[in-house]
């Protein structure tokens, strides 16, 4: 299954996954984070339950200017997540399709039928974000049309039968 937690900026999209994260003890996948560096704020990627990170992006005269190269590495990084185990992938957005080979990366996992994914994902689109949500056994929960804890609620129902 993968489930995919939609919604607008600042929906609740990364609580709830953070939610489901501790209810399930989910220990593998991916954050990307706000964060400052060196003074200028910045997105970076880090592997759940390593101290490292790579610095995504960074603001640039108001506006978030993605990296390629950093978006690349963490392609090979997130093709190492091991695959016995249920992921989360939070959150995917628009900075991602500077970097095609992070896009194939997510999309590959997306379309492993063993694979369990919990994801954030923005509820605007663009072709990367199609081909997320078109994945055959990708089930969206759209916090916007929910509400943050129904959307909670439904996402526990749903993962009930898999943990």
């Amino acid at each position: 299954m993968k489930l995919l937690i939609c919604g607008e900026r600042r929906a609740g999209k990364s609580t709830i996954i953070a939610r489901l994260s501790d209810l399930y003890g989910i220990r593998h996948g991916f954050l990307t984070e706000k964060h400052t560096v060196n003074g200028i704020p910045a997105v970076i990627f880090r592997i759940l339950g390593s101290p490292d990170h790579i610095v995504l992006a960074v603001n640039k005269e108001g506006v978030m200017t993605p990296s390629k190269a950093a978006f690349d590495q963490a392609a090979e990084l997130v093709l190492t997540l091991p695959h016995d185990v249920p992921i989360i992938m939070d959150e995917l957005g628009f900075l991602e399709l500077c970097s095609p080979k992070f896009c194939s990366a997510v999309i590959e996992i997306m379309h492993e039928p063993s694979r369990t994914v919990i994801a954030a994902i923005k509820s605007e689109r663009n072709q990367f974000l199609d081909a997320v949500c078109s994945v055959s056994d990708a089930v969206i929960v759209n916090i916007s049309e929910l509400g943050r804890n129904a959307a909670l609620d439904l996402a526990i129902d749903m993962l009930a039968n898999l943990f």
